[in-house]
Formats: structure tokens, sequence, C-alpha cells
């Protein structure tokens, strides 16, 4: 053998790395292991040259893009990957040259189009087209039990495979062997193909949990160390339980935010940063002002590895994605927006077409505007507090100018 084989697991999902003389590849990185991987080849004495994912995946964040900025290693995927930053895009029985051994790829879809069989000597990394007794699922990300059928067939033709290396592992099994599948899985060892797309086509297991924003991660080619994220790896990072704290004040906040985050008003994030909980915070406000002002702050601080959602909440809006939203009367900051407004417009016409003396109202209006943005007091804001149509409303303690009556009507 010219190679070695390390697997990795979490969640059930196993990754790989394969050395060979003085270059190693990863099957599957996940995004949290990328740091074991680059210990793991430091210790044997490799660089990492080659980072594959098998497919795109549904249940995990892939590291290839982190480990590609670190390395300077190469993405590979099958041609019909959908993230960007594939460096190369492989076909079937393509081969690659990795250290003193080659490395020959199977275009083997079914539980996705860009699913791939990476076979290295008689090793097999199946991803999720053959797991130990079973496959991978058909019934989304554009899965196909008909091709799956196919796929298995190329898999049950190869020669001189000995060990499988599947994607999961649900049978506390990490390796099998192939002629054990041969034997014993329901569906690598049926040669009527009728029979396996029946059994595919009536599987429907639950779908991966936070699946969506997963997929959107790992398809918008994303580079997890980056310190300003798209609104797509917000959404992975959210969906994998991630920290997202949103500094906006508490009456922004409760008209639309990414569900999962917390709400640490820009002028609270010191006294509070200690509600991380060590964990490495996503900062979100409205266009990305306040969340950079919040990262100064936490940096000054001592706290590392803040990152920043571009362009704030306009973005997440601008991408379609989700928002919760737990107080539906318009926001305090619009309100005094609408009032100051409708009062210096008032006085404008009235001073115009009944008595020029009505035209102090407007200077009135003004005047407390210029007022509220010198003292960073509003006292319109406190007034319209004290509404009936905003008794109800639990941002009446906090609010875009202000809680303490200070604050900013800011984006």
């Amino acid at each position: 053998m010219n190679h070695s084989v390390k697997t990795f697991k979490k969640n059930g999902c196993l990754s790989y790395v394969i050395t060979s003389g003085n270059e190693a590849l990863v099957i599957d990185p996940r995004l949290d292991l990328v740091e074991q991987y680059q210990q793991h080849a430091t210790g044997e004495g490799t660089s990492i040259t080659y980072a594959v994912d098998t497919h795109t995946h549904a249940d995990h964040l892939s590291g290839t893009s982190t480990l590609a900025e670190k390395n300077s290693c190469k993405i590979v995927m099958h041609e019909k990957a959908h993230s960007p930053k594939v460096d190369q895009r492989i076909t079937h029985h393509e081969k690659l040259r990795l250290g003193n051994t080659e490395v020959l790829f199977h275009h083997t879809p079914g539980h996705t189009p860009d699913s791939l069989s990476i076979q290295i000597e008689n090793d097999l990394f199946t991803g999720d087209t053959v797991l130990a007794g079973g496959t991978g699922r058909t019934d989304f990300l554009g899965g196909s039990p008909e091709q799956m059928a196919q796929s298995l067939k190329k898999i049950r033709d190869l020669k001189n495979i000995t060990t499988i290396y599947p994607g999961h592992d649900y049978n506390n099994l990490e390796k099998t062997t192939f002629q054990n599948e041969l034997n014993s899985n329901p569906l690598l060892s049926n040669t009527n193909s009728n029979e396996v797309i029946a059994t595919l086509s009536s599987s429907r297991p639950p779908f991966p949990e936070n699946m969506k924003g997963i997929i959107r991660f790992n398809k918008s080619g994303h580079v997890g160390g980056s310190e300003l994220l798209s609104a797509d790896e917000v959404s992975g990072h959210s969906a994998m339980g991630g920290l997202i704290v949103d500094v906006r004040q508490v009456d922004e906040f409760e008209h639309g935010h990414i569900e999962g985050s917390i709400s640490i008003p820009l002028n609270e994030i010191e006294r509070r940063h200690n509600e991380f909980n060590n964990a490495d915070p996503i900062l979100v406000c409205a266009s990305g002002i306040r969340s950079h002002e919040a990262k100064t702050k936490l940096e000054a601080l001592g706290i590392r590895n803040v990152r920043e959602l571009e362009n704030g909440m306009a973005s997440w809006k601008k991408a379609g994605l989700p928002i919760k939203q737990t107080n539906r009367t318009l926001p305090l900051e619009r309100q005094v927006r609408i009032a100051a407004g409708s009062l210096a417009l008032v006085g404008a016409l009235l001073g115009y077409f009944v008595n020029t003396n009505f035209l102090w109202l407007s200077a009135f209006v003004g005047a407390g505007l210029v007022f509220a943005g010198i003292t960073d007091t509003c006292g319109m804001a406190v007034l319209l507090k004290k509404m009936p149509w905003n008794n109800n409303s639990p941002s009446n303690t906090s609010s875009g100018c202000s809680v303490s009556n200070k604050g900013s009507c800011a984006s």
C-alpha cells in the first residue's frame, strides 16, 4: 500500500485524510474539524494538496474552502457541483496523482447529481452512495433512484476493491469490506434494478435538521475564516447552531431578525459580552455599520474571531432568507420619522395657506430633531412610546431612539 488513511468522525459523519509520500488529500472535510486535519497532516510531515467533497452536503458545513485558504490546496468536486470555489471539476474516470499513488474518480450519481466515489488502490471512498448495509437517500438535492441503481451496478463491477470507506456511520462501522457489502447489503447486492428503484423510491426518512441553511452555505463557496460573511454563510452557521448576535436596538430586533439570533444592543455589548459563553460571535445589524463598531469594541476587550454579516440585514433580506418577527407594530424609529415629517409638512402647508405663524411648528420640529441629534435624546420617541398602540409591545422598554431615552435612529 502506497497510502495511509486517517478517519475522523463527528455526529455520524465520516471524513478522511489520505497521505501518500509528502502529500495529503482530505475527503469530505467538516468546517469544524479543519484544525484537526491540519494537525494530523503536520504530524505526518505532509502538506494538504487536495480537499475533496464527494457531493454537495446537506448535513454539515463543508471545510473545503477554509482548507484551501489555509493550505493553497485545490478544491476538487464533480463538474456538476454548484460551488463557485471548485478549482478542479472532475469527470468520470478522471485521475489525480497524490504522492506515490493514483486517485481514480468514479461518477456515482443518485444521492445527488454530483456524487463521486473515490478509488485509491484497493480502497473505495463512497461518500453517500454506498453506506455500510445500505445507500444514501435519493429523495432530495436532485437525487434519483434510477441513477442510484446504475451507480450501484458500476460499483459492483469494480475490480480489486477490498475496503469501503462510507461517508456516514449509522451502524458503528467506520469502514466495511467490499465483499461483505456485496453479500449482505440489500441494495448493493440486488442485481434487479427495478427492485432497487422501488425500494429507494419508497424510502422517505426525515430531512436533515436545518438542511436548507446548510445547503445554501455549501453551495456558496464560502471561506469559513473570513471576517465578513455573506447571508448564505451566516444562514449555514445559524443552521448549525452558531452564535448570531444582533446589535440593533430591541424594537428593530423584534420587527425582524434571524431566527435563533440573540439581541444584545450595541450600547450593551461591552457589558454583556460574557453571554457569548466562549463561542465565536457573528454580529448583525441593519447595514453593517453598528456591527463593525461592536466588533471594534469586542476586540478591544480581547475577544477574537469576531465576524460580521456583510451589509447587515439588508443583505439577508435581499437573499430572500426567512425573517422571524415578534412585533408587528412599526418600529419606534420609523414612527418618529413619520410623526416629525407629518408635523413639519402640516406646519409648512398651514403657514402657506392659512397663517405664517404656523411655520413656527415646522421650525419647532426641526429644532427638536437637531437637539435629538446633538444630545442623543429623543423626546418624541418618549411620547410615542406612551401611545396605546405601543403599550403592548415588549420593545417599549428599549427602542431604536432609546430604551433609556438614549439611542440612535441610525442604520
